[in-house]
């Protein structure tokens, strides 16, 4: 016998964590480029696990 909520309860005008992440990842891609990942397996800094 709770009272139900209508409407907004609280609104905060701040970033989308998922926007931020999505920026986040773009300006890497720009500085650094898309990446190889193939590159990065033949790069020698790689291990076996026997």
């Amino acid at each position: 016998n709770f009272p139900t909520p209508v409407g907004i309860i609280y609104a905060v005008d701040e970033p989308i964590y998922e926007n931020m992440l999505q920026d986040q990842i773009n300006l890497a891609i720009e500085k650094q480029g898309k990446g190889n990942i193939q590159a990065l397996l033949n790069s020698g800094n790689t291990w076996e696990v026997k």
